[in-house]
C-alpha cells in the first residue's frame, strides 16, 4: 500500500496565556489518538484542520508535547514507487515534496512558512533500502527478524517546515568533501555506473564560492538525492536537495545539457530559502530571486562575464515573454504597500534575479556583497519580508532605496525605451534621445534609473550614466568627431525593452568591434532585417567571433535570411567545435531547401557525436521535407539519447511531414517508461505530432490521445486531457471519468475536470 504510519511528536511553546487549543495542518490523515503531556485530548479533523482541545490552560513560555498517532494515504507531498505488471523494472522508491503546503498531506504540523522548527525523522523501511531526510543521520538500527532498518535522522538547526523531506529507496552513495564539508551523492541503484562527475562535478567549487561570497555554509554536510519522477528539477530541502534524475547524462549531451544550473540553484538556496526562509510567499522572491542571481554568479565567477551576461539576458527575455500568458495589465494591488504584486511564480525568479542585478549596479561590488552578508548575519535561522532586505541595504550603503524598492519590488512591470541619436557637427555634440514608452498602468509612469551609456569614436570613448526622471529626454555630449558606436545600457544592467533603431554601419561596427558580448549578440540579431546585405558582415562576424552564444545569434540571423550566400556560413556552423552552435546550425538548415541541405541533415543525425545536434538535424529533415525523410528519421526512434533529444527531434520532423504513418509511433512512444527523467518531453512532442494530424484524421487522433491520458505521469496526462478538450472529443468523456474515479492528486484532478467541463459544454 502506499501509506505511512507513525506518530508525529511536537513540542510546541506557547506564545500567550490561557492558551487552550492547539491547531495544525493535517490533510489525507487518519488521526487515532492525540496524547499531550501524555494525557490524551479529544481533537477535530476538518477542512485540513486538526484542532487538539487541551486539557488544561497553558501560559505565555510553557512547553507542551503533543503526539499525534496517525496513518496517511497521501495523494500529494509523498510519492510512492512500485513494481507494476506493466512496468516491472521501476524500483522500490518513496520521496516527498513539500513546498509550498503538501507535506501536511503526510505529516500533522505547523506547515506556513513563517515559522521555524527543528525536526526528527525515525523511519522504518526495508533493509535493502536506506532513507535519507533532514541534519545528520544519528543511528541505523537493522531487525534481522523482521528484514527491516530504523534511519533516525536530526537536525541541530530550526527550519521551515516545508522543507522537511524524506527519500528512501535502494541508492549507492558517491562521496566527495570541500573545506571539510562533507558532499554525499545519493544515485539509485540502477545508477551504480553512471559517471557522477557530469551533474555533480562542480558542487565543491560551488560550495567553496557561496561559502566565500555569503558566509561559511551553515550545516554539517550536503547531500543530493536523485529520485524518480520528480515533479521539478529539485527541491531545496535543508542539507538534502532532492533532484530530479534527468540530471545523468554522458559526454553525448554535453555542453548542450549542463545541470550545473540546477545544482547550483539549489544549493544557494541553503542560504537563500532555508537559512533565511520568507515570512510569507508573497515575499517569495527573497528565495527565489536571490537564489537565481547566486547562480548567476556562480556561473561569472565559475564560467566569466560573458556566460554571466548571457544569462542575465536570456532571464529577462524569458520574464518579458512570460507576459503574454499574464499581461502587466492584469496585475492587482496588494492589501499592503510593502507586498509585491508581480513577484510570484515564474516571476519570482527571472524578475526577482533582475532586481538583484539592478540593486548591485545601484551600490556597486563591494557595497552590495557587503549588503548581502549583513542581511544573511542578522536574519540567520529567521524568517524575513522585503522590507527587512531593503533595510540592511540601505544601512550598508548609506542611499535610500524607497523608490527602487517602490518600482521594482512593490510594482509591476518595467521600463520600455525608444532611443535615438543624432550628430551636430555646428556642435560637435551627440544628441541623445531616451523616451520611455511603456503604458503607465499598472507600470510606473515613470521608471527613475541610471543607465550605462558609452559612446565610441576612433580611440575616443566616453562613458556617462544619465539619470533619467521623465518620460522623455535629450542628452547633449561633445565628441571630435561623429560617433562610431553608441550603447545603451551596456552590459545589460536594467531590466527593459529597448527600441533603438541603427544605421546598417553602425550594426556593422557593432558586431564586429563592441567588447561587450550583450552587444554583438544584439546588433547581430539586428542584421536579420538587412537582408542579404548583411550575409558578408555576418560571415566576418561568425568567423572572429569567440564566444558560443554570439555564434549562435548569427547562424539564427542568417536563417532568417535564408539566401544561397547564407547557407555557406551556415554549413561552417555545422562543422561549429561548440555543439551549441553545430545544433543551431542544424535548426537553421530547416529554412534552407531540401536539395541543398538534406545531404548534410542527414550525415550530421547519422555522425554527430552530440545527441542534441543529432535531434535538431531529425527536426529539419522533416521541415525541409527532405527525400525519403520519413523513412530515415523514424529509424533514429530505436536511439535512446539525453531526455529523448533525439526522438522529441523526430516527431517534430514527423509533425512537418504529416504523414499519418506517424500515429502508430505516436502511440507507441507516449507510454510510460522508467527512465533518466524527462520523458515526458518525449510524450508531449508526440501528442503535438499526433495534433498536426487531427485535422485529416481525427477518429485516428482521438483515438491515440485516449490512450495516452492512460499514463500515469502527470505532465502527460494533463497534456492529453487539454488536446482532448481542444479536439472537442466528447467520446472521451467515459474515459475521462473513470480515469477521475482514480486519480487522487489534486494538480491532475484540476486538469481533468477543467476538461471535463469543457467537453461537456461543447454538448
Amino acid at each position: 500500500k502506499e501509506k505511512i504510519a507513525g506518530t508525529a511528536t511536537l513540542r510546541v511553546a506557547t506564545l500567550e496565556d490561557d492558551f487552550r487549543e492547539l491547531i495544525l495542518h493535517s490533510r489525507s490523515s487518519k488521526v487515532f489518538v492525540v496524547l499531550v503531556d501524555g494525557k490524551q485530548c479529544k481533537f477535530e479533523l476538518e477542512n485540513g484542520l486538526l484542532k487538539i482541545r487541551l486539557n488544561r490552560a497553558y501560559q505565555a513560555g510553557e512547553i507542551l508535547r503533543a503526539e499525534i498517532r496517525y496513518s496517511a494515504e497521501p495523494a500529494t507531498g509523498l510519492y510512492f514507487f512500485r513494481p507494476t505488471q506493466a512496468h516491472p523494472e521501476i524500483p522500490y522508491q518513496v520521496w516527498s515534496q513539500g513546498q509550498d503546503e503538501d507535506n501536511r498531506h503526510w505529516i500533522p504540523y505547523y506547515d506556513l512558512p513563517d515559522d521555524k522548527l527543528s525536526s526528527e525523522m525515525i523511519v522504518t523501511i526495508p533493509e535493502n533500502m536506506r532513507a535519507f531526510s533532514n541534519g545528520d543521520l544519528l543511528e541505523v538500527r537493522a531487525d534481522a527478524e523482521k528484514h527491516e532498518a530504523t534511519f533516525h535522522w536530526k537536525t541541530d538547526f530550526e527550519h521551515s517546515g516545508y522543507l522537511i523531506t524524506l527519500v528512501a529507496g535502494e541508492y549507492v552513495t558517491f562521496s566527495d568533501s570541500t573545506a571539510g564539508i562533507p558532499l554525499n551523492y545519493n544515485v539509485p541503484a540502477d545508477l551504480a555506473d553512471t559517471d557522477p562527475d557530469y551533474p555533480f562535478g562542480r558542487t565543491p567549487a560551488m560550495m567553496r564560492f557561496f561559502s566565500d561570497y555569503i558566509c561559511p555554509y551553515p550545516y554539517s554536510h550536503y547531500d543530493q538525492n536523485a529520485v524518480q519522477d520528480f515533479r521539478w528539477g529539485g527541491m531545496e530541502n535543508t542539507t538534502a536537495t532532492t533532484l530530479n534524475r534527468r540530471i545523468f547524462h554522458d559526454e553525448k549531451a554535453a555542453p548542450n545539457y549542463s545541470a550545473d544550473d540546477l545544482i547550483a540553484h539549489e544549493l544557494a538556496h541553503q542560504w537563500f530559502g532555508d537559512l533565511l526562509t520568507c515570512r510569507t510567499w508573497d515575499h517569495i522572491w527573497l528565495n527565489e530571486g536571490l537564489t537565481t542571481y547566486f547562480t548567476d554568479l556562480f556561473f561569472e565567477h565559475h564560467y566569466g562575464a560573458d556566460e554571466f551576461r548571457m544569462r542575465r539576458v536570456t532571464q529577462n527575455r524569458e520574464y518579458i515573454a512570460s507576459l503574454d500568458k499574464q499581461p502587466i495589465d492584469t496585475i492587482q494591488p496588494r492589501y499592503d504597500e510593502n507586498v509585491p504584486v508581480e513577484l510570484f511564480g515564474g516571476k519570482a525568479y527571472d524578475r526577482g534575479a533582475a532586481i538583484a542585478h539592478m540593486l548591485r549596479y545601484e551600490l556597486g561590488d563591494s557595497l552590495f556583497q557587503a549588503g548581502i552578508r549583513r542581511y544573511v548575519d542578522r536574519y540567520r535561522y529567521q524568517n524575513v519580508e522585503s522590507e527587512d532586505f531593503r533595510k540592511v541595504m540601505e544601512e550598508v550603503s548609506g542611499k535610500d532605496l524607497r523608490q527602487f524598492f517602490k518600482q521594482w519590488v512593490y510594482g509591476a512591470g518595467y521600463p520600455k525605451f525608444n532611443v535615438w541619436w543624432e550628430w551636430d557637427d555646428t556642435l560637435k555634440a551627440v544628441q541623445l534621445y531616451i523616451d520611455q514608452v511603456q503604458d503607465t498602468l499598472p507600470a510606473m509612469d515613470v521608471f527613475q534609473l541610471s543607465v550605462p551609456v558609452e559612446i565610441q569614436s576612433g580611440t575616443e570613448i566616453l562613458q556617462v550614466q544619465p539619470q533619467l526622471h521623465h518620460r522623455k529626454h535629450r542628452f547633449t555630449y561633445k565628441m571630435n568627431q561623429a560617433p562610431d558606436l553608441v550603447r545603451f545600457d551596456k552590459h545589460h544592467w536594467i531590466l527593459k525593452e529597448v527600441s533603438f533603431k541603427k544605421s546598417f554601419g553602425e550594426l556593422f561596427y557593432q558586431v564586429i568591434y563592441d567588447q561587450d558580448v550583450t552587444g554583438r549578440e544584439w546588433a547581430a540579431g539586428q542584421l536579420a532585417s538587412a537582408g542579404n546585405e548583411a550575409v558578408p558582415v555576418l560571415g566576418r562576424a561568425y568567423r572572429q567571433e569567440k564566444f558560443y552564444w554570439v555564434r549562435q545569434r548569427i547562424v539564427q540571423s542568417l536563417a532568417e535570411i535564408a539566401t544561397p550566400a547564407a547557407l555557406e556560413t551556415v554549413r561552417s556552423a555545422a562543422a561549429d567545435p561548440d555543439a551549441r552552435v553545430r545544433e543551431e546550425a542544424m535548426k537553421a538548415l530547416g529554412n534552407f531547401a531540401a536539395k541543398d541541405v538534406q545531404e548534410l541533415l542527414t550525415d550530421r543525425l547519422h555522425n554527430d557525436g552530440n545527441d542534441y545536434v543529432r535531434g535538431a538535424a531529425a527536426a529539419s529533415l522533416g521541415k525541409v521535407k527532405a527525400d525519403h525523410a520519413f523513412d530515415i528519421i523514424k529509424e533514429m526512434l530505436k536511439v535512446d539519447s539525453h531526455r529523448n533529444i533525439i526522438r522529441r527531434g523526430v516527431f517534430q520532423g514527423m509533425a512537418q511531414l504529416r504523414d499519418p504513418r506517424a500515429l502508430t509511433y505516436t502511440r507507441q512512444y507516449s507510454q510510460y517508461r522508467y527512465s533518466y527523467g524527462g520523458m515526458h518531453l518525449v510524450d508531449q512532442e508526440a501528442l503535438k505530432c499526433a495534433m498536426v494530424l487531427a485535422e485529416d484524421h481525427r477518429a485516428e487522433v482521438v483515438e491515440a490521445i485516449m490512450e495516452i491520458v492512460k499514463n500515469p505521469y502527470f505532465r502527460t496526462r494533463n497534456k492529453a486531457a487539454q488536446m482532448l478538450a481542444e479536439l472537442k472529443a466528447r467520446e472521451a468523456l467515459p474515459l475521462l471519468h473513470e480515469i477521475l474515479a482514480g486519480e487522487r492528486r489534486e494538480f491532475v484532478r484540476s486538469v481533468l475536470e477543467k476538461a471535463v467541463e469543457k467537453l461537456r459544454a461543447e454538448g
